[in-house]
């Protein structure tokens, strides 16, 4: 393994993002908790969503437009504003499988026009009258909770109540730290024990080195 401020220098902290922080908010505690200035994350997560958020340390922020066009998994619930039955459920989801066109959210911070998204996979993973828990894979840039809707205006309406992000690009939930455990590791490192921190960085070179082959 190499020394910590290598990986500092050039590495990837995959963060499991809490509810109610945006990304940026995980991105300046993390740079202030290291204290370096080049701290990045790939692909934003709205203020309610968790899960995974990997973050680019140092010299790593260079793989940022590679990685950011990563597909991305995610498992949400939604409600259903009529009853509908599970197999009639999962007909109307797969009519969104395959290619879609999508318009941002008025509250997006991108251009709003109309976008072609890739859905992969987007399947019923609990079903309990009108409240459903679901799977979505897809290409990166998919507003899900718009997906969501436009699925409800086929059957009565739903809405998304809860998502978390399972998997980014190579990065998954295997990988995630929690801020607290984050915030510790840096406590230790402080005092002279780096091995916590150490486990939780991802070596740069090794992953820009998945990217090129």
């Amino acid at each position: 393994m190499k020394p910590l401020n290598e990986l500092l220098d050039y590495g990837i902290l995959v963060m499991d993002k809490p509810a109610d922080w945006t990304s940026h908010d995980v991105v300046a505690f993390v740079r202030g908790c290291l204290r370096i200035k080049k701290v990045g994350h790939l692909g934003t997560l709205d203020p309610m969503v968790t899960g995974v958020l990997p973050l680019v340390l140092g010299k790593a922020t260079k793989l940022s437009a590679s990685l950011m066009k990563k597909d991305k998994t995610y498992i949400g619930t939604m409600a259903l504003h009529k009853e509908i039955s599970e197999e009639e459920l999962g007909k109307e989801m797969k009519k969104f499988v395959g290619k879609i066109v999508q318009l941002p959210p008025v509250k997006s911070r991108v251009k709003r026009e109309e976008r072609e998204r890739d859905v992969y996979e987007f399947k019923i993973v609990k079903f309990h009258k009108k409240k459903v828990e679901f799977l979505v894979r897809c290409e990166a840039g998919t507003y899900v909770r718009k997906l969501i809707h436009d699925l409800g205006e086929g059957i009565g309406g739903a809405h998304m109540t809860a998502l978390k992000r399972t998997k980014a690009g190579m990065f998954d939930e295997k990988q995630m730290v929690k801020m607290d455990d984050f915030k510790k590791a840096v406590s230790e490192w402080r005092e002279g024990n780096d091995e916590k921190l150490k486990e939780m960085v991802i070596d740069g070179g090794s992953v820009d080195s998945c990217i090129t082959q």
